[in-house]
């Protein structure tokens, strides 16, 4: 299980094992600046996302623990969440600043944003096509991501 914590860090734990929580803990990922409000593993297992209080998302190998990409920088306000592709080259990001930002995972290009207001959570769909997000009156949003925007992604894999 993965968490992100008011302390600054996100923490791997083991269930199997674990009698007690502060027992269970298998390895922290620490280098936020300020608390981390959410979290998102890519398909593989093998990639951690985080995002913080401070406006950064930050992406981490889990097996090492080690930093693999950040702080990405363009948010205004607290990241509220992320989003992994299934096939690993979009990550999606939402702020308190009512955006969502999509981004080239490997190259970490920012390749658009949207301004939506009132933001809750995104999910993308395996096909990568269409992204979906709640908003604060209830209500699920399904919109297409702009083929440009994909084709973007696809040329920034190394």
């Amino acid at each position: 299980m993965i968490s992100g914590s008011f302390d600054k860090t996100v923490g791997q734990w083991d269930l199997k094992t674990a009698c007690e929580i502060e027992m269970g803990i298998v390895k922290k990922f620490e280098g936020h600046a300020s608390r981390v409000y959410c979290i998102d593993t890519s398909a593989d297992s093998k990639l951690l996302a985080s995002g913080s209080h401070n406006t950064t998302a930050w992406i981490w190998i889990l097996e090492t623990g080690k930093l693999f990409a950040g702080p990405l920088k363009r948010h205004t306000k607290s990241i509220g969440g992320l989003a992994l592709s299934f096939d690993g080259t979009l990550l999606t990001s939402t702020s308190y600043n009512n955006t969502i930002k999509l981004w080239a995972f490997e190259s970490r290009q920012l390749l658009t944003s949207f301004h939506i207001q009132n933001l809750i959570t995104l999910v993308l769909s395996p096909d990568l096509h269409q992204l979906a997000y709640t908003k604060g009156d209830q209500t699920i949003y399904i919109c297409e991501i702009p083929p440009d925007v994909l084709t973007q992604a696809s040329a920034c894999i190394p």
